[in-house]
Formats: C-alpha cells, structure tokens, sequence
C-alpha cells in the first residue's frame, strides 16, 4: 500500500510534522510502516466483535511529572489495549510556564511526551499502540475568537477531521460509538458543539456500545459542581445523553479517582448515565471529596489510574487499574 502524506514546519520551531491518511484498510489486520531505519506495526479493529473482544484504555492528565507517567505507562502497555483516549492535558504546555520555565520548553515537553510514548506505548506482541487526543485546558490557550488557532501545536501533532475542531466522533465497526467532546476550551460548550452532538448521538443510536469523553468533569471528585463548566456541561449536554441512553462518559481534570451512581435528571437511577475519571495518570494525586460529602459519588480516592474498556458481544466491562497494576474498581454492562 501506498498514499502521499503532508508535512509543515511546528509553529515556533523548526522541527517538521507529517501527516498521512491511510483508507481502505482491512479490519483485524496488522500492518508495518518504516519510519527512517526503524520499523513499526499496527493492528486496525474488528469489523465485529464475534472475531475477538476489543480493548481500549481511557486516562488523563498526563505527562506533568515524568516519573509517574512512565510508571503508569509500563501499567498500561502491560494490558495490550487496541488503542488509548489521552482525556487531556496531555503535556502540561499551557499554564504551567512558572515550573517548566525555559527557552521553547512547550515544544521540549510534546517531544518528551511523543518520544517516550514510542519508546512504552508497545505491546506484548509488538505492536504500537494508538491514541486518540482530547483537548485540555493545559493542552491550548483558550480561545474563541482566534480563527488561525495560533496556539496550535495540539492541532499540528494530532490530526482531526475538521482544522482547529477537537470534537469529533467516531463509529467503529457495528459496536461502538466514541464521542470525544470539548470541554469549552477550543469551542464553547453551547451553541454549535451542543447543537453537534445532538445530531450525532441521534445518528449512533443503534450502536450497542455508546461512549463520551472529554476533560473537565460535570461530577468532579475535588472541584466544585457548581463551577462554570461542570454547570454548563449539565445544562447543555446532559439532557441529549440522557435522552439517547449514552452508556459511560469519561471525564478527567480533577486528579483523583472517581466513579458516579448513575445519574439521570439529576439523580440516581439505573437507567442512567455513568460518569467515570478523574484524570490521575502522570500527576500527583488530590484527596476527592466523600461519596458521604457529594451525592453522585459511589467511590472516589486518591489514587493515580487509569480505566481499561473490554467490549464483547454481550457485555462492555470497565476496570480501573493502579500505578501496581491492581485492579481497584470494576462495573460492567
């Protein structure tokens, strides 16, 4: 196989980016690329899940410390996932400039970022496994009114399907529908975005597996609920999940570890949406509030992890995994 990619210069740098769109690719099939000398390999999804089940692992906030995201990567290749959803903040190059305060030091900690997941991010069988990038609020100085997005090195280093959008989402297979949303940090929450995921939630109905992720968290663990954005987040996007029997929303930014009742109109109930994060991947961990403090907690602590997704064709079951690799929570479907 062969396809023509692109290349441009990282804005502020002279390091080049390429880009390329592979189409037509045969489900459940390995494939190897070459990049300079060395050689690497892929495997894209099933078309179903009758041939194998299909994993995939969901953690945030990333690489602000590197001892613990290395640590935790060890962890995560450890359970040969098919691919990874980074929920944001993914190196800290946004509003941390007092602690990483040197000459092109945003550019400096992609790299880090970037390198290091080459060098972890493989399986037991070799293979490199991919990720999927949501915004954060330390990942792109915010801004509405910029249409030459010139913080832009997010949208440089991972492709999306419209320039300078971060929501999107994707069908996969006939099992699983990913919504990857924007937490109001690129585009605001109301308005077109909302307007967006109405639609597509509308579209992906028939799916079986239907999946939300995004950043800053509608039921944090530490952070007040009565902030802009959680508030903002309920308000607008709630009700369109609610009404389509979205499964699980990822959700990250506050540092701990949590898991939500299901919720629905504001209150527990079965038939409800599951809210799971909270971000604790490669920072230090905050104490959350109390399930006896807030009332849509079932569990919270502090605690680095990450989740683990295991889709067959009768059951999704989620597991959250510690920086020892223990299981510390599981739920299933």
């Amino acid at each position: 196989m062969q396809s023509t990619g692109t290349h441009q210069l990282l804005a502020s740098s002279s390091i080049l980016v390429h880009t390329v769109e592979l189409t037509s690719l045969t489900p459940d099939t390995l494939y190897h690329f070459r990049l300079e000398e060395k050689t690497y390999c892929f495997r894209t999804l099933p078309a179903t899940l009758n041939s194998r089940p299909v994993r995939f692992v969901t953690a945030g906030d990333a690489f602000l410390y590197l001892s613990p995201f290395k640590k935790m990567n060890q962890k995560i290749a450890q359970t040969n996932p098919d691919f990874i959803l980074v929920g944001g903040d993914i190196a800290y190059t946004h509003g941390v400039k007092s602690i990483f305060d040197n000459k092109q030091w945003q550019i400096k900690r992609w790299q880090t970022f970037l390198r290091e997941w080459t060098h972890q991010m493989v399986t037991s069988d070799g293979r490199l496994i991919p990720l999927l990038a949501i915004l954060g609020n330390h990942d792109i100085k915010t801004s509405y009114n910029d249409p030459q997005c010139r913080q832009k090195h997010f949208f440089q280093l991972f492709a999306m399907p419209e320039e300078s959008l971060a929501y999107r989402a994707y069908i996969i297979g006939n099992y699983l529908s990913l919504i990857l949303l924007d937490s109001g940090h690129r585009s605001p929450i109301h308005g077109e975005q909302t307007e967006w995921l109405r639609k597509t939630l509308k579209e992906h109905y028939a799916l079986p597996y239907r999946l939300a992720a995004y950043h800053i968290a509608a039921f944090p663990s530490v952070y007040k609920a009565t902030g802009n954005t959680p508030s903002l987040i309920r308000k607008y996007w709630l009700p369109h999940f609610e009404r389509t029997h979205l499964q699980v929303a990822f959700e990250h930014h506050n540092h701990a570890f949590k898991r939500t009742h299901p919720i629905k109109n504001g209150r527990m109930n079965p038939s409800g949406v599951l809210y799971l994060g909270d971000g604790c991947w490669g920072v230090k961990p905050r104490a959350p509030r109390k399930p006896s403090q807030v009332d849509y907690l079932a569990d919270a602590r502090k605690v680095n992890h990450f989740w683990l997704t295991t889709l067959t064709p009768n059951q999704m079951l989620l597991q959250a995994f510690d920086m020892k690799g223990h299981i510390i929570d599981q739920i299933s479907y």
